[in-house]
């Protein structure tokens, strides 16, 4: 990227994150906060124009330092009478999407990664942001045959005490692609690594790691059945359901 295209970068940014924070406090709040008048930052916030590279450097700056991404996430989940985690809110939120998906970006950062792979249907929302930013394809399993497509790689995994079946479509993933699988939460493992082993087995494509926005229960990780030198990354760890 060059030196032009990393400065409308940090304006964009710049404006994603007044957004976001005015979601969670105040116009009056946020202009104390970063020491600039209520009406420049809705007109930024409104998007009638871009703060210069200078001011935007200093607002990401600012903003980052009390802007917590997983406390925006957790603000924004919610819970149903048994416990379940509802994941409709971050989901909807396509500027929370956006940071979250720079998340990703830098934690990947000198990676090659030439598909995104998610699970349908609450997984594309972020496979979309993540496969747009990085200018790859995106690739999504799904628990039902889809219609129209003649040849699937199956999968069975267990999901309380139901056997379901993971399906991905032949053809979209080669041996020699290198595959970021993202996805909203993680509870079991169970389903995620019915498509590591599609991935990993079936087809033999390199699987460079796995993001989900919630992972359920600590142990999270050695739940999962990755390859050498894949990686595993979960913005916010939540405990098990009593």
């Amino acid at each position: 990227m060059g030196r032009r295209l990393r400065e409308i970068d940090t304006q964009i940014h710049a404006v994603e994150l007044l957004s976001l924070a005015r979601d969670v406090m105040s116009l009056r709040e946020l202009a104390k906060r970063v020491n600039l008048s209520p009406v420049v930052l809705s007109r930024y916030i409104r998007g009638e124009y871009l703060p210069s590279y200078k001011r935007a450097y200093f607002l990401v700056r600012k903003l980052s330092s009390f802007i917590s991404l997983r406390r925006l996430v957790l603000s924004n989940i919610d819970y149903d009478r048994y416990g379940f985690v509802n994941m409709t809110k971050v989901l909807s939120n396509m500027m929370l999407l956006k940071l979250i998906t720079r998340y990703i970006i830098e934690l990947f950062t000198g990676k090659r990664i030439t598909k995104v792979v998610t699970i349908a249907t609450d997984g594309i929302p972020l496979g979309i942001h993540v496969a747009t930013s990085l200018n790859v394809p995106l690739v999504y399993a799904k628990k039902s045959r889809e219609l129209g497509v003649t040849s699937f790689y199956e999968e069975p995994y267990i999901t309380g005490s139901t056997v379901k079946t993971l399906y991905l479509p032949r053809g979209m993933i080669r041996k020699s692609d290198y595959v970021l699988v993202v996805d909203d939460i993680l509870r079991d493992a169970n389903e995620h690594n019915a498509l590591i082993k599609i991935l990993c087995e079936r087809i033999r494509t390199n699987l460079v790691g796995i993001f989900v926005i919630i992972a359920i229960g600590e142990d999270w990780q050695t739940r999962l059945n990755l390859p050498p030198g894949s990686e595993a990354y979960a913005l916010l760890v939540l405990p098990e359901k009593q």
